[in-house]
Order: structure tokens, then C-alpha cells, then sequence
């Protein structure tokens, strides 16, 4: 694969440590990524990031199935490829 450009974000926890950073390489149009795309990401990675504590909580307590279903199918948008 050949790198024509990247962005990297910071996973925060919630007292703002950084615990992992999400890499995106080469965006789809070509195009260099922008702050615009930087501050989706950043905002979909803290979305993310309460999604997973949100599901695993699911498995080992109970909460309403149709809320984890409506949590996937909101990930499933999130991960979507970007677009310009």
C-alpha cells in the first residue's frame, strides 16, 4: 500500500489521558485530510470510546438489548468511510 497521506488522533480517556491513538491513511477523494476531518474523527473516536465501555457493560450487566442494538447500528454510521 502506498501512503499518499495520514492523520493521527488521540484516544482520551475521561480524565484526558491519552490510552491509544487511531491512525487514518489516505483519504478517500485523494485529497490531504483537513482540520475539519481531524475534528469528525476526534469527535467519532470519543463516541467510540463510550460505545465500547457502553457495550461491554452490556455483558456483564444487564441493559436493554434495544439499546445495544441502537448503539451498533449508530457505530456502524461512525465507521463509515469519510467523504469530502
Amino acid at each position: 500500500m502506498q501512503i499518499i497521506n495520514l492523520v493521527c488522533v488521540p484516544i482520551r480517556n475521561p480524565e484526558k489521558q491519552v490510552i491509544g491513538v487511531v491512525q487514518v491513511i489516505n483519504k478517500l477523494n485523494g485529497k490531504c485530510f483537513t482540520e475539519g476531518d481531524i475534528s469528525i474523527l476526534e469527535v467519532k473516536i470519543t463516541f467510540l470510546f463510550v460505545c465500547s465501555v457502553v457495550v461491554q457493560y452490556s455483558m456483564w450487566n444487564e441493559i436493554p438489548q434495544d439499546l445495544v442494538n441502537n448503539i451498533l447500528c449508530v457505530l456502524n454510521i461512525i465507521l463509515s468511510p469519510m467523504h469530502e
